[in-house]
């Protein structure tokens, strides 16, 4: 069903710019590098005892120093997508989100990011 789901974005996607394409995909999957760092963390912190084949050593605050850079990375990333307006759609290079100019690309990336936890409840059925 994913595979299905992302063939069928990305389907959409190559009518415009391969530029946006490949913007809105690295924006994607940044994100979801972003949950499992997160994650990581969190399992760290609620589950320290956890019998694991592999397991940093250093306790929460290594694992936190460890995730830190690759999430500035990854918030250094988006803000820099989310500000670019080098590309056009509709003869226009940026929208205006809650006072906050936007690219469209970063616009839909966005849109992309937050159709996750809202459709989540509903393919979960499935």
């Amino acid at each position: 069903m994913a595979i299905l789901l992302v063939a069928g974005v990305n389907a959409i996607l190559v009518i415009g710019p391969f530029q946006s394409l490949v913007i809105i995909d690295v924006l994607l999957m940044v994100s979801s590098y972003a949950l499992i760092f997160l994650a990581a963390v969190r399992l760290r912190i609620t589950e320290p005892d956890l019998e694991r084949p592999f397991k940093i050593p250093g306790g929460k605050i290594a694992m936190i120093l460890l995730v830190l850079p690759p999430m500035a990375l990854i918030a250094l990333m988006v803000t820099i997508t989310l500000g670019d307006h080098s590309l056009m759609l509709w003869n226009q290079d940026r929208f205006s989100l809650l006072g906050i100019e936007i690219g469209w690309y970063g616009l839909a990336g966005l849109v992309a990011i937050l159709s996750g936890p809202l459709l989540y409840p509903v393919l979960r059925k499935q």
